[in-house]
């Protein structure tokens, strides 16, 4: 047999082509991965978007209670008045002493400075809510008091989170399922070469190679327990997390339970010392007009009742205040 001499000008110039028929399902638990991925990072951003509603809520009573003891201090005003108006007039008919009508004067600038400075830090309030919110808030935008519907059901963004995050982790492990499993796909190679398929031939040919290609990947067997083992340790890591949050979040909820009874008691007793010290501010006023008592005894009578109606719509705003917070625990 006569072996013909080879060139040694020998080149290759060839397309390889290859298409996966079945990759053991690695294709779609890489899109599982993706999009659980990014539920992840939404619920991520969830939870940062419900500490800032923390935030707003608790400048939004701010403003609230801003203007009821705003309120409160223009109805003292309003009283100061009625009974400055009439000093003043027993003071020209020379009935009381100049000093009565200083005194109530005095009392009214005093409610006028605190006037202002409820008018600046509601001023404040609105401010910082309207840099939270991105809404421009007016002074004469009037705020309402919020809806407290009762819904018991949790819906707090942390625990979407960790649902999230567990279904991830099922993602993953169908990952590692898909690598052990075997590998199938056509492959097409064509070209032209000196030598080509013959490699006894000295002569440029074209030619092409077609067929099945089936794989076994044997190093992802190597680690697959371990990283099964891995994802379980997260998975009970993550059950433990709910299971410490839910308690956390039970304790709190006592809590404000625990503090919408005081309140709601609180404001009974405030209507019933309310309506003592209006009785109490009517007698003072008067005693005054009669000439038997002094402008402070009446002043003091006078601040007595203001400081018992303002502490009734502080307990009345600090319980919707916690009737809210129980809402706002729960994620509704």
């Amino acid at each position: 047999m006569t072996i013909p001499e080879l060139d040694k000008n020998q080149y290759r110039v060839y397309a390889d082509i290859q298409q996966t028929v079945y990759d053991g399902g690695v294709t779609k638990s890489g899109k599982s991965i993706s999009m659980a991925t990014t539920e992840v990072e939404k619920e991520k951003l969830n939870i940062e978007l419900y500490k800032l509603r923390e935030k707003v809520t608790q400048l939004y009573f701010g403003i609230l209670m801003v203007n009821e003891r705003k309120s409160q201090l223009e109805l003292s005003k309003l009283d100061i008045k009625t009974a400055l108006d009439k000093m003043e007039t027993a003071y020209t008919n020379g009935i009381v002493l100049e000093a009565t009508v200083s005194s109530l004067k005095a009392e009214w600038i005093k409610l006028e400075q605190k006037i202002i400075e409820a008018d600046y830090e509601g001023s404040a309030y609105r401010k910082m809510l309207s840099v939270l919110t991105g809404e421009l808030l007016d002074t004469n935008d009037i705020l309402k008091y919020p809806e407290t519907g009762v819904n018991d059901q949790n819906n707090r963004p942390e625990l979407r989170l960790i649902d999230k995050q567990l279904a991830l982790l099922y993602t993953q492990e169908s990952m590692l399922n898909a690598k052990v499993q075997p590998k199938v796909s056509l492959f097409l190679q064509a070209g032209f070469g000196k030598p080509a398929l013959n490699m006894l031939s000295n002569e440029t040919q074209g030619y092409y190679i077609g067929g099945l290609r089936f794989s076994i990947p044997l190093s992802a067997f190597y680690t697959r327990s371990n990283d099964k083992q891995m994802l379980n340790l997260q998975r009970n890591t993550l059950e433990f997390q709910r299971n410490t949050f839910l308690m956390q979040t039970d304790v709190q909820l006592v809590m404000e339970d625990e503090e919408i009874k005081k309140f709601k008691q609180l404001i009974e007793k405030d209507e019933e010392l309310i309506a003592l010290r209006t009785s109490i501010k009517t007698s003072a006023f008067i005693q005054l007009s009669n000439g038997t008592i002094t402008s402070a005894d009446y002043i003091r009578e006078q601040n007595a009742e203001e400081s018992a109606r303002l502490a009734k719509v502080m307990h009345q705003l600090q319980l919707l205040l916690h009737i809210y917070n129980k809402q706002i625990i729960k994620g509704n």
